[in-house]
């Protein structure tokens, strides 16, 4: 334990560091959970086990989770052809069903630009995130080839609801992932929200840290915007 806190301490000195947040675990469960520098640089908020961070794509995992319970429960099954459950995919697109997004071997683009990645619009659904892609031709024939694709699952969340049918993706990660696990620091992304222990978002520019600029990630909450700490992705 020593040793991990020197090399954090020293790497939180930085310019370029605010804070970090570690969790270890063995069988027994957490063993060890501490934040070294700051939250909240302008605040002097320190960083804590608690700190809710953007634990980008590991947000994958976690609702593969979700989805896996779903065909526990026979309310899907990972061969179901996506057009057959979300009728606002285009008919023009070529068949794909779960293990095409998932896996990704959808065909299905990634980020076209920065502007994309950075973007500060608010999606009030995952029907809503689908319009920025699904028009867009595919990239091959779903199976053929693999491809990084973020906004795979995107439509992936837009699935789960309607093969529910009762309860949005928000409703569907609590029942099924955060509430069993008892995962109580993890959430999706809000940007509205007041979320205690939230994290503030920096950038290294030129070696000194600035605020970033403002980003909403309710366009890809399956597969980037899920808010956690250490302790509980380790839980999970």
């Amino acid at each position: 334990k020593m040793w991990i806190r020197e090399r954090i301490q020293n790497a939180v000195k930085a310019d370029t560091v605010p804070g970090i947040s570690i969790a270890v675990a063995d069988k027994t469960g957490i063993i060890y959970a501490k934040g070294f520098g700051y939250s909240d640089l302008e605040k002097n908020v320190p960083m804590t086990a608690k700190t809710k961070l953007r634990i980008g794509s590991i947000s994958k995992v976690l609702t593969t989770a979700a989805l896996m319970r779903m065909v526990e429960d026979k309310k899907v099954a990972l061969t179901t052809n996506i057009e057959d459950l979300v009728s606002e995919w285009p008919k023009s697109h070529e068949d794909l069903n779960f293990y095409h997004l998932t896996g990704h071997t959808s065909g299905i683009r990634h980020y076209a630009n920065d502007e994309e990645f950075f973007s500060n619009i608010q999606y009030d659904s995952r029907l809503e995130s689908l319009s920025i892609f699904k028009n867009d031709p595919l990239k091959f024939k779903p199976g053929t080839q693999s491809s990084y694709s973020t906004y795979a699952w995107t439509l992936v969340s837009a699935a789960m609801e309607k093969a529910d049918g009762s309860r949005d993706f928000n409703s569907l990660m609590n029942d099924y992932v955060f509430k069993p696990l008892k995962l109580e620091d993890t959430q999706l992304e809000n940007n509205t929200a007041i979320i205690k222990n939230r994290q503030g978002i920096y950038t290294a520019n030129d070696g000194k840290l600035e605020n970033s600029l403002q980003v909403n990630n309710s366009y890809k909450l399956a597969g980037g915007g899920i808010l956690s700490t250490p302790s509980d992705v380790v839980t999970f």
